[in-house]
């Protein structure tokens, strides 16, 4: 039935799963097998699963025998399977003289991590053996084929150094020929894959792959050897497009992005302990960069420099942005960029879109600086703020903001005083936010309301914890919502929160925790027009139940199979019963037009997660909610289908194992949480645990079968 899948379907599923599925997915059967080849090796990295037990690197622990054998394994899987490896990092010297010696010449990404410019426990590499016989041969201009003697005779020959820089340029501290070998090895595996456009040094390769005798980090107009050489190597990859390196060769890579590199349009600067005025004042300018990452402190003035040199920058990552409190720049000021008292400096960043700055507590300070950022849409990591009055300088500062992730705290800039009135600060037009992340305390929650009136375009709201009357203005202005969080006082915000729902119609997601309805306004008055509901926390409330008298008195009775009573106190009620049914019957029947529901949580507490038991405490349970048995209607949410997580914390719930038989049945459940009561049949115990086990419960019920009608919480692993 598997190898019925046509082809192209599984390419495509194998396009949309990571390496590890891919392997599991081989397992299938043959057919599979061969499908799932190419996407299997598509991407290499011996330190991440699967790679790091199938590319075992030799280590010290082993015999030299042990080690050749692992050596030659790892050889065989690269020339067998290297045709479809198109992405690789290379993280020690045994997988660097594989790669090479399979000949993998298909690569779009390579990157080089760590060190590996050393012995391999004291094992000469092929790469030595090659370069003293190309040295002992007699005729120097043909190409040779060698076979390596250090390594066994089913090693594959390697190609000549001849195109390669002489040892005679790199530094004496490089001593060992074995050393300057693997550094050409690198060399060697970048020239025979023109096709790449990714390339990676990190965790100081650069200093290793690179280690000449000198690199000027300003070009100057004498001809260094190490210079042309690197020209030479960055020539022959044409398709290049990332790049990323480190000191020294990344500064003079840098300040040659607009002359001599313009096809690479995204550029790392990694470990840079100071970007010094000469590279950035020398810099041509360059218009195809897009992204730039800089990592290590900068200071304001080169963050200009950036502006003027990269004016079609769309993303840029900066660790520590230091804004001096004097600073302040002015397109005009300077001599040179005036003419008759106008600038002839056009504006910075125009349009860079997303900026990243670790470390950043004030980024609204670049503003005050005069350093605008006029098409920002987006600020990464989380804007940390101390009061109401700086958030909205932050977002008056950037007014084209569509993400932003704040979060209040007591350790940002303390330079704004408390008396600062944010109605003065507040933005006289709208805001162009779309995702709006919000960390805060209760009293900060007061001041929500006043920014989301000037929010109309949200579509993702998180926030803490707020009061009714924000729910209001959401209501009012925020209707294109779609993912929502945040938090109510418990009993408060009933009618503002079935406003919501009424208004917003593009609802998916509606968490947190204090969401509670009035079941008359959801039985009665039930206007929602949120049907593509996916997620929802809610906690329906008053609904007319049994008192515990009359539960006890109903119990009795259907034991004796009799839903009539004899007696004053049964025919009470069995009517209480009959009403609450069909009551609840009608809240099921509206909760069922809600057919995309995954997630539904029902109760208004937080589970306590101890280990793999998720309970809550069995005090604070609501009478007054649905009891979530199919004698009371529950059968009406046959319809959702798609249901795989239900919350019923806190909730006095009747529920016994017929129905939660019945909920496994029509629904995909995997996990059910808070589920404190559960009724078993005594006489049918394995059944019970059977279902338990099928919702993914991990503890089994202890002591159901003591007594049917029990009241006592008997904790069962949700």
């Amino acid at each position: 039935m598997m190898n019925r899948i046509p082809l192209e379907v599984l390419l495509q599923i194998a396009s949309h799963l990571d390496t590890q599925s891919c392997f599991a997915c081989r397992a299938v059967c043959c057919y599979w097998a061969d499908a799932f080849i190419p996407s299997c090796w598509h991407t290499v990295d011996s330190l991440r699963s699967p790679w790091k037990q199938i590319l075992k690197s030799p280590n010290s622990m082993q015999t030299p025998e042990e080690r050749e054998i692992q050596m030659l394994r790892v050889w065989s899987l690269l020339q067998r399977y290297g045709s479809h490896i198109r992405d690789i990092t290379i993280r020690d010297d045994g997988l660097l003289d594989a790669a090479i010696k399979a000949r993998l010449s298909r690569l779009d990404s390579l990157t080089i991590c760590g060190i590996v410019n050393e012995y391999v426990y004291g094992q000469e590499s092929a790469f030595m053996a090659v370069k003293r016989q190309q040295e002992q041969s007699l005729d120097h201009t043909t190409t040779m084929m060698v076979t390596t003697t250090a390594t066994t005779s089913a090693e594959a020959t390697l190609d000549s150094w001849s195109d390669l820089p002489s040892m005679t340029l790199f530094d004496t501290s490089f001593r060992k020929q074995c050393l300057m070998s693997r550094t050409q090895g690198c060399w060697l595996l970048i020239t025979k894959n023109p096709g790449l456009r990714r390339l990676e040094f990190k965790n100081q390769t650069s200093y290793t792959i690179f280690p000449f005798k000198s690199f000027p980090p300003i070009p100057t107009t004498t001809s260094i050897p190490s210079r042309d050489f690197v020209e030479k190597l960055l020539a022959g990859l044409p398709y290049l497009n990332h790049l990323a390196m480190e000191k020294p060769v990344a500064e003079f890579v840098l300040a040659n992005l607009g002359t001599r590199y313009r096809n690479i349009t995204s550029f790392v600067h990694l470990n840079a302990e100071d970007y010094a005025n000469g590279i950035l004042s020398k810099s041509a300018t360059s218009t195809t960069l897009r992204r730039l990452k800089l990592q290590r402190r900068i200071d304001a003035e080169n963050l200009v420099r950036i502006g003027r040199i990269f004016p079609e920058l769309r993303e840029l990552y900066l660790s520590v942005v230091h804004v001096p409190p004097h600073f302040q720049h002015s397109p005009d000021d300077s001599d040179d960029n005036c003419v008759g008292g106008q600038s002839k400096e056009p504006p910075l960043f125009t349009k860079l879109e997303y900026l990243f700055a670790a470390n950043i507590f004030d980024i609204a300070s670049l503003s005050r600086a005069g350093i605008r950022l006029p098409a920002v849409k987006r600020v990464d990591p989380t804007i940390k703020f101390r009061t109401l009055a700086y958030l909205w300088i932050v977002l008056r500062a950037y007014p084209t903001l569509e993400h932003l992730d704040a979060m209040e705290t007591f350790s940002a800039d303390r330079r704004y005083g408390d008396a600062l009135d944010p109605a003065s600060l507040k933005p006289t037009s709208s805001l162009r936010l779309r995702t709006f992340i919000l960390s805060h305390g209760p009293a900060f929650g007061l001041g929500v309301g006043g920014m989301l009136e000037v929010m109309p375009l949200l579509t993702h709201l998180e926030l803490g914890l707020i009061p009714p009357s924000a729910l209001e203005v959401m209501a009012k202005n925020c209707r294109n919502l779609e993912h929502l969080r945040f938090n109510l006082e418990q009993g408060n915000g009933h009618k503002e929160l079935n406003k919501l729902f009424e208004v917003c119609s593009k609802l998916k997601v509606c968490r947190g925790k204090g969401h509670e309805i009035l079941g008359g306004d959801f039985v009665e008055n039930h206007n929602w027009t949120c049907f593509g509901l996916q997620e929802l926390d809610l906690k329906i409330v008053g609904i007319p139940r049994m008192s515990r008298t009359q539960e006890r008195v109903w119990e009795a009775m259907q034991q004796d199979h009799r839903t009539s009573g004899s007696t004053d106190e049964e025919r009470a009620a069995a009517t209480q019963q009959r009403y609450s049914c069909q009551y609840q019957k009608s809240a099921y029947k509206n909760l069922a037009k809600y057919v995309h529901l995954r997630h539904l949580n029902l109760g208004g507490l937080d589970s306590v997660q101890s280990g793999t038991t998720t309970t809550t405490g069995a005090d604070h349970t609501a009478p007054d909610c649905l009891e979530l048995t199919l004698e009371s209607g529950l059968s009406e949410l046959a319809g959702i289908r798609f249901l795989e997580t239900l919350g019923v914390g806190g909730l006095s719930h009747r529920m016994g194992t017929k129905d939660l038989q019945w909920m496994c049945q029509h629904w995909p459940l995997k996990k059910v949480s808070g589920l404190e009561y559960l009724r078993a049949d005594p006489d049918n115990q394995l059944e019970a645990e059977d279902i338990l086990d099928r919702v993914k419960i991990s503890m089994m019920i202890s002591g159901m079968t003591n007594n049917n009608n029990s009241r006592s919480p008997s904790r069962t692993g949700f």
